[in-house]
């Protein structure tokens, strides 16, 4: 049974050495479907399928949003408070940035801290697990973006 090329390019993307990769494509520096974060067996054992549609819609969703990676990479190196966020992003409002930093706290990426006493003083850090784990996330896209740049 003959392939069609659709079948064929598939197959020489997803394959693990770069030698079958057309020559035309390596050439102009298209290199297979595969990732250098990952060691080659666990790319081989594990390929995408429908049932990851979730997962991966999830993943999405935490960092969908125009200030939430801006907020992410503020919150990374320990509390804030709400004044300093505000300052450190000038142009967005106080509104838009309590909505999404009431959003990021209930999807679980936030912990906000409020250590009232006279003056209200409100602080956000990120949790442990789920907010350092989309901070690893968006390392791998970083990295994965520097490579396949055009």
């Amino acid at each position: 049974m003959s392939r069609t090329v659709t079948q064929r390019r598939r197959r020489d993307y997803c394959q693990n050495d770069v030698h079958r990769v057309p020559a035309d494509h390596r050439s102009e520096g298209i290199l297979p479907l595969r990732s250098t974060f990952w060691s080659q067996g666990e790319w081989n054992s594990r390929r995408l399928n429908l049932s990851d549609k979730l997962a991966i819609q999830r993943a999405i969703t935490l960092v969908q949003g125009k200030w939430k990676i801006a907020i992410l990479c503020h919150l990374q190196d320990g509390p804030v408070r709400v004044g300093e966020l505000k300052r450190r992003m000038a142009p967005i409002s106080k509104k838009v940035l309590n909505q999404h930093l009431r959003r990021m706290e209930k999807d679980g990426l936030l912990v906000r801290t409020d250590l009232s006493a006279h003056v209200p003083h409100i602080e956000y850090a990120l949790t442990n697990q789920l907010g350092y784990s989309v901070l690893r996330l968006l390392r791998t896209i970083i990295e994965w973006g520097t490579h396949v740049r055009p």
